[in-house]
């Protein structure tokens, strides 16, 4: 199952409810969605709760989103999107944005000359990302946060190992690019070194099984508003209560 694509394991899913095919999709991409969901939000429940609305939306559509992929195609570019605009959704309303956003806005000042790179880059590098066009995005995504070799890009974008190097090399320029305007001086290869070493970060311990039984529960209970509400007050009060990143974290 591990040698299939993305695209080969929805379209099982979508095709035979076949939950395996489902789960392992969740184990490739929990690490990207996790992280992503927390550089936007600063808080590992935030991260949990996000990670756990996208991968449900993907097994509720996974039947019209299979029929839309080639047999190769990776889903890290759909995920990684989708992680964004749930992030979004659950900060537009929270006053800590705000708060976080005053905070974030410190490390853009380019007086700053100690802070890592990391920590420059790390707030605006989705904002950057939503810049890029699909392909550049997804170019970028498996290159430099899943670290695919040029191969295995141009195979999911369908274009040659050549091919795939020079859109990777033009996504990054644009990236830089990016970065510069906000005050944010890196070179290109920098940039892709910082990416590579930080920009996916292991999730809690028993998240990815968390995430795949709960995201099953829910595609399959799509429409059910009483069950809806319950898994809403669920993760709200396991919001409240204070976690390591080992314990306590159960269904």
């Amino acid at each position: 199952m591990q040698n299939k694509s993305d695209a080969q394991l929805l379209g099982e899913y979508a095709a035979q409810h076949a939950d395996p095919a489902f789960a392992e999709i969740v184990a490739r991409h929990t690490d990207l969605v996790y992280s992503a969901a927390l550089r936007q939000t600063g808080s590992p429940e935030l991260a949990r709760e996000i990670a756990q609305s996208v991968f449900t939306d993907l097994a509720r559509k996974a039947r019209t989103l299979a029929g839309t992929l080639s047999t190769d195609a990776s889903l890290a570019g759909w995920l990684f999107r989708g992680t964004r605009f749930a992030g979004l959704k659950l900060l537009r309303d929270d006053h800590r944005r705000q708060t976080r956003e005053r905070q974030f806005m410190e490390h853009f000042n380019p007086a700053s000359e100690t802070a890592p790179d990391w920590e420059r880059v790390a707030p605006v590098l989705d904002e950057a990302m939503a810049e890029l066009g699909d392909a550049d995005h997804e170019a970028v995504l498996l290159r430099y946060f899943i670290n695919q070799d040029f191969h295995a890009v141009g195979r999911a974008l369908g274009v040659s190992d050549v091919a795939a190097q020079r859109r990777v090399s033009r996504a990054v320029e644009r990236l830089r690019e990016f970065f510069a305007k906000r005050g944010v001086t890196v070179g290109a290869q920098g940039l892709v070194v910082v990416i590579s070493a930080n920009a996916v970060q292991a999730a809690p311990a028993g998240l990815v099984a968390i995430l795949s039984a709960t995201a099953l529960a829910g595609a399959t209970a799509a429409g059910s508003t009483a069950l809806g509400l319950v898994l809403t007050h669920v993760f709200k009060l396991r919001s409240r209560r204070t976690f390591s990143d080992t314990e306590g974290f159960s269904i």
